[in-house]
């Protein structure tokens, strides 16, 4: 399975083809809205909880890839979380 991570509107609109063709080949996928997750996400004292939000609901027996868009910080530690469990 694959999983499309982003944190704002721009992000998301900029995966939605990718999305949309992933919909289209029946392949299997999730999405991630970070900010919809954390409150007030773009605060320093919150990059901890993007890691900690990302790295307990990844399932590594579902999760094959991630693919992450983004210019800002949060989405790297979204992406450290992946790395640690493994996943590409």
């Amino acid at each position: 399975m694959i999983t499309f991570v982003y944190a704002n509107r721009a992000e998301q609109s900029i995966l939605q083809p990718v999305i949309d063709a992933a919909r289209e080949r029946n392949v299997a996928f999730t999405t991630l809205d970070l900010s919809a997750a954390i409150k007030d996400i773009e605060l320093d004292k919150n990059l901890g909880k993007v890691y900690d939000l990302v790295y307990g609901k990844i399932d590594q027996d579902k999760t094959s890839v991630a693919v992450l868009v983004g210019d800002r910080r949060e989405v790297m530690f979204a992406a450290l979380a992946y790395f640690v469990k493994g996943v590409k």
